[in-house]
């Protein structure tokens, strides 16, 4: 039997405890069943898709989800629980490091970014109609 190292961000105890009631119960014992063994096939384990590498999702009911990295070989650190699209969302912006046996989680925020349309990515290689030839206006041959 595997022993896993067990870490919970502060992040996953202020979710924990800001859940519905009934939710949290059927949180807290997901939890129980994860420490047992966070690859249980009754708990839905599966890789969160545009996520760092190892973070997974498991499903505490048909609304929520609890999301966790598995760091090699044994360390399993337990992120956050939200509702499903906001859960995946939100562990999308984890970046996870380890150094020295502890854990450090950073979330990556967006500072406004979107992505250029193509009239601005490309838009100052387009003469303007009106401006065509207006460099070399003044001289003559």
């Amino acid at each position: 039997m595997v022993h896993y190292a067990l870490s919970m961000t502060q992040e996953f105890w202020n979710d924990l405890f800001n859940l519905p009631i009934a939710t949290n119960k059927k949180a807290r014992r997901v939890l129980g069943q994860m420490m047992q063994d966070p690859w249980s096939q009754q708990l839905h384990p599966e890789q969160v898709r545009q996520a760092e590498n190892g973070v997974h999702s498991s499903r505490v009911d048909d609304n929520y989800r609890l999301i966790w990295k598995h760091i090699k070989p044994n360390h399993v650190v337990f992120c956050l629980v939200d509702k499903h699209d906001e859960a995946y969302r939100r562990a999308r912006r984890k970046s996870f490091a380890l150094k020295d046996g502890i854990v450090s989680v950073a979330d990556i925020g967006e500072i406004g970014a979107r992505a250029p349309s193509e009239q601005e990515l490309f838009g100052w290689q387009r003469p303007k109609k009106d401006s065509v030839g207006v460099l070399f206006a003044g001289y003559r041959d």
